[in-house]
C-alpha cells in the first residue's frame, strides 16, 4: 500500500517569514459604510470624521428629500428636502442618550466621541441606502397620483434602508464590547417609533398644502390610517411643470 504523498508546502511554510499580507481595509468613506463598518470605531483603522458622516446625510437628505418633493412639485421641491435633512438630525438627537445607556448597560466601552460616530454611521449608511433607491422614487413620483401608494413606497423604501444601518450601529456596538443584542434592539425600536412621530408631526410631504406644517397632533399610525383610506388624487390636481 503507497503511503500517501506528503502535501505541497506554501510559501509561508517553506520560508516562516512570509506571512499573508493582511486585508487592507477600504480608506474612503462609502466603502467603510458597506463593507467595513467595524473602521468606523477602530483606534487603529484609518478612522473617519464626523463632518465626514454628517455631510453625507445631509447631502442624502436633500436629495433624495427632492425626489419625495418631486411628487407636488413647487414649494415643496425645497421644502422637503429641508424637512428631511432637519428630521433626520433631530431624531437622531433625541435618540442620543438612549443610545448611550443601553449601550453602555450592553458591555460597549463607548465615549463620546464612538458615541456620534456610531449614530452618524446609522443615519449616513440609511441615506446612502436611500439614494441608491432614489429613481425608483422618482419612478413611481412621476407615473402615480396616488398620495397612498405613494407615501407607502417612500416609507417601505425607509425600514430597508434604515435596517442597514442599524445593523451597522450593532456591528459598531460589538466591536466595541457590547455583548447583550437585545438591549440594541430595543433601541432600534425606539428609533424607528421616533423618526416615524417625527415625519407625522413635520407633515405634508406630498401632497400640496398652504402651511408648512400641519397644526393638528396625530399619532403616526392614526396618519398612516387616513393616508392609506384616502382616494386617489385626480390627475388634473398635480400642479403643472
Amino acid at each position: 500500500m503507497n503511503p500517501e504523498p506528503p502535501p505541497i508546502p506554501t510559501p509561508a511554510a517553506r520560508h516562516p517569514s512570509i506571512t499573508a499580507p493582511p486585508e487592507i481595509p477600504p480608506r474612503n468613506l462609502i466603502g467603510q459604510l458597506l463593507r467595513a463598518p467595524r473602521v468606523l470605531v477602530d483606534p487603529a483603522g484609518p478612522g473617519v470624521g464626523l463632518p465626514a458622516l454628517l455631510g453625507l446625510t445631509l447631502l442624502g437628505a436633500l436629495i433624495y428629500g427632492v425626489v419625495v418633493g418631486s411628487f407636488a412639485r413647487g414649494d415643496m421641491l425645497w421644502i422637503v428636502p429641508l424637512k428631511l435633512a432637519g428630521g433626520m438630525l433631530l431624531a437622531g438627537l433625541i435618540c442620543t442618550p438612549s443610545l448611550y445607556v443601553l449601550s453602555v448597560m450592553a458591555g460597549a466601552d463607548l465615549r463620546p466621541r464612538q458615541l456620534l460616530i456610531v449614530l452618524g454611521g446609522i443615519l449616513s449608511l440609511t441615506m446612502l441606502l436611500l439614494l441608491s433607491f432614489a429613481p425608483v422614487a422618482w419612478v413611481f413620483s412621476e407615473s402615480s397620483s396616488s398620495v397612498g401608494f405613494v407615501g407607502f413606497l417612500h416609507w417601505l423604501l425607509w425600514l430597508i434602508s434604515v435596517s442597514f444601518g442599524l445593523r451597522l450601529g450593532r456591528t459598531c456596538l460589538h466591536a466595541l464590547g457590547a455583548a447583550a443584542p437585545g438591549t440594541f434592539i430595543v433601541w432600534s425600536g425606539i428609533f424607528i417609533l421616533v423618526t416615524l412621530q417625527m415625519a407625522t408631526a413635520l407633515r405634508p410631504w406630498l401632497g400640496k398644502s398652504d402651511l408648512v406644517f400641519a397644526k393638528e397632533k396625530i399619532s403616526f399610525l392614526g396618519h398612516w390610517s387616513d393616508a392609506i383610506s384616502e382616494k386617489a388624487a385626480k390627475p388634473s390636481t398635480r400642479p403643472t411643470p
